[in-house]
């Protein structure tokens, strides 16, 4: 009898699939996923000539892609820079918490104009699009122009500055308490034309767009 089982069970399989209609095709396996981020690509991106590095520091950029702060980037504060002057650079701030939960909110994205400056933790991934990061502590100036994000007191000094928009356009000065990017983050931002002045003090930010400094601290 035991050496009946396995052809009973082999003949009851064929009766299955003869029974199956001659058009009967079994259904596909669904296809992968897409990948929902590029993987991070390293850089060999060198010392922008505009910027000034710190003497005898080591450069260590990173990105861009998508960067897993913890694993593919130390989690710090970070100056963000242009691949190249032809580049329409941008980053995305990803909060993983709100990123598993489903939430809208978790994606951050904004447009780089010169450099921005970034405090990543170890709960965020950041997304860098024709740019990459560096360490804060590696650059005393990350670009000579006026248009970027600065930190005052080591790139700028503090006092009051006189800015003037670019001729047509409309400028953006911005002043942040710290360089996290959220909702608490920004004391003040203004749009203006012709000329503007703003009073800054050590350890804020200052964020200019389309506009140049006619006048500087004293």
């Amino acid at each position: 009898m035991r050496r009946l089982l396995p052809c009973l069970a082999l003949l009851a399989i064929l009766s299955a699939c003869a029974a199956q209609p001659d058009d009967f095709r079994p259904e596909p396996s669904p296809a992968p996923l897409p990948e929902l981020f590029e993987e991070a690509s390293p850089t060999e991106a060198e010392i922008p000539p505009t910027a000034q590095h710190v003497p005898d520091a080591p450069w260590t950029p990173y990105g861009p892609g998508t960067l897993g702060v913890g694993t593919d980037i130390p989690a710090g504060e970070y100056i963000l820079l242009p691949l190249s002057e032809d580049a329409a650079p941008s980053y995305e701030l990803i909060d993983r918490v709100l990123e598993g939960a489903g939430c809208s909110l978790a994606f951050n994205s904004i447009r780089l104009t010169g450099c921005a400056i970034v405090t990543l933790d170890d709960l965020q991934r950041i997304r860098l699009t024709d740019c990459y990061a560096v360490p804060f502590d590696q650059l005393l100036r990350p670009v000579d122009g006026d248009e970027g994000m600065f930190r005052v007191g080591d790139h700028l000094p503090p006092g009051e500055y006189v800015l003037q928009a670019e001729d047509g356009a409309v400028g953006v000065v911005e002043v942040s308490r710290d360089s996290l990017h959220n909702t608490g983050s920004s004391l003040l931002r203004r749009e203006f034309t012709g000329e503007e002045t703003v009073t800054v003090e050590a350890g804020q930010y200052l964020t200019l767009e389309h506009c140049t400094v006619t006048r500087r601290p004293a």
